[in-house]
């Protein structure tokens, strides 16, 4: 038992190195299109620049909210209005996240946002015209490593436990698997801590596009230049309205937030 337990964490070791290795490995070719410069892009791909998803659910929020399709009643979100309201993708996540005849926290529509295939493919189309590292892939790469890391303390605490049995019984079982399981635990604590991080969020085009953005002209209508405001600065901006400003506020973080949820496998 105790040999192929010691065995199984080398095979946890190896499984999880591999997968960051591929991952990283698409990270680095992921091809990147030809984009003119000083093109602006449009405000729910703006707000993934500057927030990344969490800015680009709460436009999508503040959209609904200056169409008078969501309100906010005692801290909670009520959808007012049909999905056939609204054209834009992202929008129509947003109101679709909020379920009819119920209030819903806004922390559950902004995540329900954020994770929609709408935002997911605005974070692609960012990063295939080389505007942000890609967030799938990113978010990828930190599950893989997170499973290095747990194979790592897997490790760790088999090659203990063996030990002790060791010391205790005078298992030779229990001495030759402390010996095998204890190097794939230094050796994943080894690689991660040699780990460079990796770039999050715009890069230099990115950075330059959020730079070069211009402001809506005003024949886009009286809301354009709030949600430029919101999709900049997020529930900090004094263009968004104050009742849903609180309620986003709270869980505001304090950094650029690119990664949806990830499991082990494909994008």
């Amino acid at each position: 038992m105790w040999l192929g337990l010691a065995v199984g964490a080398w095979i946890l070791l190896v499984g999880a190195a591999l997968g960051r290795s591929r991952a990283r490995g698409r990270l680095r070719r992921f091809p990147v299109a030809e984009r003119e410069r000083r093109t602006a892009v449009p405000v729910h791909a703006y707000a993934f620049l500057c927030g990344g998803r969490r800015r680009t659910a709460q436009t999508a929020m503040t959209a609904l909210y200056l169409a008078a399709l969501i309100e906010v009643r005692r801290g909670r979100i009520v959808r007012t209005g049909a999905n056939h309201d609204v054209p834009d993708p992202v929008a129509a996540a947003a109101l679709a996240a909020c379920r009819p005849g119920r209030p819903e926290r806004p922390r559950g529509v902004e995540g329900r946002t954020k994770r929609s295939a709408p935002v997911s493919r605005i974070g692609d189309s960012l990063a295939r015209d080389g505007l942000v590292t890609h967030p799938g892939l990113l978010a990828r790469i930190e599950a893989w490593e997170r499973a290095l890391l747990l194979a790592a303390f897997f490790s760790a605490f088999l090659a203990m436990t063996a030990l002790m049995v060791w010391d205790v019984r005078g298992s030779d079982q229990a001495g030759l698997a402390a010996a095998v399981a204890a190097p794939p635990g230094a050796l994943a604590m080894i690689v991660l801590a040699r780990t460079r991080p990796l770039p999050n969020g715009p890069t230099s085009e990115g950075r330059r596009a959020i730079e070069e953005q211009p402001l809506p002209p005003r024949e886009d209508g009286p809301h354009a230049r709030t949600l430029h405001g919101v999709a900049s600065d997020g529930p900090r901006s004094p263009l968004m309205p104050d009742g849903l400003a609180r309620v986003l506020r709270r869980s505001e973080p304090s950094a650029w937030q690119p990664d949806g949820p990830a499991g082990l496998g494909g994008l």
